[in-house]
């Protein structure tokens, strides 16, 4: 069950297309998981659950990564562990994080029966350079004197989140993380990829690393590297075609082409249906004058299906929820 990257966002895209792996998820989680919780946790039983909610309010939601893990000694009792990549501060991330967690929870338990409540942990990747600014406590952000939070005590609900700080952890560290070799790449770019001169460092330092992960995952993998590469480093599409080439060969610069080439029909595609959207918002407000900003994002976000349906109802639909009901 992919993990659905939130769009136009190539950090997350690169997050996610990595780390739903199970293999790489497990890697993952015994970088960022305290070591007293690892060796709880069967990670060769890792799953991920589906990141999609659906919020009657604001349409449908998407977490980074959203895993199942059992323990070693009891199988049928799950640790939850939701993981938010974030590469800028948000007011509202820890409430976020424990929304979609709480509803995979809660979907978890309707579709298993069992009466056991999971343990839910949520975990931070923070990437942004400067070091995670934001409140690792979620009554941190009940606005409430340190007194008056100290008085209440257990009677709300407190959750503290694990940070792993990428802009505090060194290249060396990562290296020789139990992550595996794609994770470990994968950490790299992203702790790296706001800054200048990312395609020579993947060449330089990393290359012994970038030719283990050909070998163990293949094109698909450098493909993915390279989609990320070519969305926020500074090497045009030839300088990483030649950085890669001397790294893997010529078949990895092949891979760089075809991957740009499919980046290109991809952007004319999304041109399509971003044009399809917009002319959906112009007659909703044609129609209806008043289009609130959730609609407006649930329809720049909506699937070529999605767009073809509500295209169709917008003709004869009286009201929004006309256009927009199942």
């Amino acid at each position: 069950m992919g993990a659905a990257p939130k769009d136009g966002n190539p950090h997350d895209t690169l997050f996610c297309r990595v780390f739903e792996r199970p293999e790489e998820a497990a890697g993952l989680l015994r970088v960022v998981l305290p070591a007293r919780l690892v060796r709880h946790l069967d990670l060769s039983r890792v799953r991920l659950s589906s990141t999609r909610f659906v919020d009657p309010v604001v349409g449908t939601r998407t977490a980074d990564m959203l895993y199942e893990v059992p323990l070693v000694a009891d199988a049928e009792c799950v640790v939850h562990v939701v993981v938010e990549h974030q590469s800028s501060a948000e007011a509202r991330m820890l409430h976020r994080m424990l929304d979609y967690g709480l509803r995979g929870v809660d979907r978890g338990l309707r579709q298993s029966g069992v009466a056991r409540l999971p343990a839910l942990v949520p975990v931070l990747v923070w990437q942004e350079s400067g070091g995670y600014p934001g409140p690792t406590r979620l009554t941190e952000l009940l606005g409430l004197p340190a007194d008056v939070r100290s008085a209440l005590g257990d009677l709300v609900i407190e959750h503290r989140v694990v940070v792993y700080d990428l802009t505090r952890v060194s290249d060396r560290a990562i290296m020789r993380s139990r992550a595996t070799s794609y994770g470990r790449l994968a950490l790299l770019l992203l702790k790296h990829g706001r800054a200048r001169g990312l395609v020579a460092r993947m060449e330089r330092q990393w290359g012994a690393l970038l030719r283990r992960v050909w070998r163990e995952r293949g094109a698909g993998a450098i493909e993915t590297v390279a989609r990320y590469a070519l969305a926020v480093g500074d090497e045009d599409i030839e300088g990483l075609r030649a950085a890669v080439e001397r790294a893997l060969g010529p078949r990895g610069g092949e891979v760089v082409m075809s991957t740009a080439e499919k980046l290109r029909q991809e952007g004319l595609e999304q041109g399509l249906e971003q044009g399809r959207a917009e002319a959906l918002l112009r007659q909703l407000r044609l129609k209806f004058a008043d289009v609130p900003a959730e609609t407006q994002a649930r329809v720049r976000a909506g699937s070529p299906a999605d767009l073809d349906r509500w295209l169709d109802r917008v003709l004869t639909a009286e009201t929004l929820e006309d256009v927009f009901g199942a």
